[in-house]
């Protein structure tokens, strides 16, 4: 009895790990099969057994095969439930027949509120989605989706025939690039700022120069108006500093266009400074 009860443990075992396997016992008299074999009763006719053998293993290496369809199924099932991408199944029509929890993530709607509806609830543009699924072809796509709450996102798109006799007729992958675009488009603003720096500094340094020369000799002339009592020079003089004065300026607006920072301004000795 205990060997019994061992080899109908050691039966089980197998068959939990192996499904696929058919097991064939040998017996006398009236022994029930055990689950997913059979039982082969004395006297036997060995063509017969052969036959039968033969037979079994075809039905095991089809279920073997059955077996690990449905174990790669399951496993993309999973990477498709778990991906941050939003992987959506659509029909012919683009009515949606799978959802995602990435396209929950993105989009906001549950499966329970989305799926058996058209694809043409996220668009913004009324006529996108029937473009889309005119011209399928896998290639990405930027587009703008709105949301179950109204805001709208930047998704890269990319649309799938599906031509394998599946349930969908196209599959869509969709990323929210929102945040991505705004960065790249902050970092453009900075390389152009930081261009506008550099030409701001050299057109300083063109400008100023020449400009505290024409300041120094126009404050020698205006000592020489005051000396001269010339009414007529001392005006000409302060035109010409009052132009001075504003090309200066000008160019200080030029040099801060680009400055991100305010200007911090902090008490200096003069001695170490000069």
């Amino acid at each position: 009895d205990r060997a019994a009860d061992r080899f109908r443990e050691l039966i089980d075992e197998v068959s939990f790990k192996t499904p696929w396997v058919r097991i064939c016992e040998i017996a006398d008299g009236s022994v029930p099969p055990n689950e997913g074999g059979f039982v082969l009763r004395k006297p036997f006719d060995a063509a017969e057994v052969a036959t039968r053998l033969g037979r079994e293993k075809e039905l095991a290496d089809l279920d073997r095969q059955r077996h690990t369809f449905e174990a790669q199924a399951e496993e993309l099932a999973l990477l498709v439930e778990a991906s941050f991408e939003a992987i959506i199944g659509l029909g012919p029509t683009g009515i949606v027949r799978s959802w995602n929890r990435g396209a929950q993530s993105i989009y906001g709607y549950s499966p329970k509120e989305i799926v058996g509806r058209s694809i043409d609830v996220l668009e913004v543009e009324q006529s996108g989605a029937t473009a889309r699924l005119a011209h399928a072809a896998g290639q990405p796509v930027e587009a703008q989706r709105r949301c179950k709450d109204g805001r709208e996102v930047l998704v890269l798109l990319s649309l799938s025939p599906v031509t394998n006799g599946s349930k969908f007729a196209f599959a869509e992958t969709s990323l929210d690039i929102t945040m991505r675009r705004k960065l790249e488009r902050e970092l453009e603003h900075e390389k152009r700022l930081a261009a506008i720096g550099r030409i701001a500094a050299a057109m300083a340094h063109e400008i100023n120069n020449p400009l505290a020369v024409v300041r120094a000799s126009n404050a020698y002339v205006a000592e020489l108006a005051r000396d001269m009592k010339d009414e007529l020079l001392v005006e000409t003089v302060e035109d010409v500093r009052l132009a001075v004065d504003r090309i200066g300026t000008f160019v200080n607006h030029v040099c801060g266009f680009a400055r991100r920072e305010r200007p911090m301004l902090s008490d200096a000795s003069l001695r170490e400074t000069v």
